[in-house]
C-alpha cells in the first residue's frame, strides 16, 4: 500500500493526477488548517496494474516549504507491504484504515471534549477492523520517499526531519499490535497503545505539512 500526500496547486492548469496526500488550503473561515487528500494504491484484484482510493483528512496547518523545491509536482508515499497481499485483503484494509484516519484526525481538529471522546473510539474500531482485514499479511513499512506522479518514478524525500518515515512506523506500530492481538488474544487489548501510534503518525504527517 502506498499512502501519498502532495499539495492541491491553486491553477487547475497546474492539477496533475491524484496519486498522493495531497494538501490543500481550507476555506477562508478555516485558513489555519488544511486538508490532506489521501490516495491509497490497490493491486487491481481482476486484471494487471494498480488504481486509487482517495479521500481527504484535515490538518491543524499548511506550511511554506510544501511541495519541496526539488519536484513541487511531488507527493510522499509510504509502502507498507513488503511481500505479496491478496488485493480484496488489502482494497478491504485501505478502506477500513482511512475511514479511522480520517475519524482521529477529526478527533484531534475538535474542542468538544466529548465528541473527540466518540470519534477516537470510532476511529478504533475502524483500524481493528482494518487489522482482521489482513490478519494474515504482517504488516511492515517497506519503503518512503517522494512520489512524481508526472514522471511516474520516487525520489528520495529530502526533509532533514523523519516526519515521513517516523508517521509510517507509528502506523505499521499500530496495526502490528491490532494484528498481534488478534494471533494471540489478551486479556487486556492493545487497542489504547494502537491508538497512541495512530496519533503519533497523525503529528508527524501535521509537522511535514506545517514546515
Amino acid at each position: 500500500m502506498r499512502l501519498i500526500l502532495r499539495r492541491l496547486l491553486a491553477a487547475a492548469a497546474v492539477l496533475i493526477a491524484a496519486v498522493a496526500f495531497a494538501l490543500a488550503p481550507s476555506s477562508p473561515a478555516q485558513a489555519k488548517s488544511g486538508r490532506l487528500l489521501v490516495c491509497v494504491e490497490v493491486d487491481n484484484p481482476v486484471g494487471s496494474g494498480t488504481f486509487y482510493d482517495c479521500y481527504w483528512i484535515e490538518i491543524p496547518e499548511l506550511g511554506p516549504k510544501w511541495p519541496p523545491d526539488i519536484c513541487p509536482q511531488c507527493g510522499v508515499f509510504l509502502d507498507f507491504w513488503k511481500y505479496d497481499i491478496d488485493p480484496v485483503a488489502q482494497k478491504d484494509f485501505n478502506e477500513l484504515f482511512t475511514k479511522g484516519f480520517d475519524t482521529l484526525a477529526r478527533s484531534h481538529l475538535t474542542d468538544d471534549e466529548k465528541l473527540a471522546a466518540q470519534l477516537r473510539a470510532e476511529a478504533a474500531g475502524h483500524f481493528l477492523e482494518a487489522a482482521k482485514a489482513v490478519e494474515k499479511y504482517p504488516i511492515e513499512l517497506a519503503g518512503t520517499g517522494l512520489w512524481d506522479p508526472k514522471n511516474r518514478k520516487t525520489l528520495e524525500d529530502p526533509s532533514p526531519l523523519p516526519w515521513l518515515p517516523n508517521a509510517g512506523a507509528e502506523i505499521a506500530a499500530g496495526i502490528g499490535l491490532l494484528q498481534a492481538d488478534l494471533w494471540d488474544p489478551q486479556p487486556d487489548p492493545p487497542v489504547d497503545a494502537a491508538l497512541a501510534h495512530f496519533d503519533k503518525a497523525y503529528d508527524n504527517l501535521s509537522d511535514l505539512a506545517a514546515q
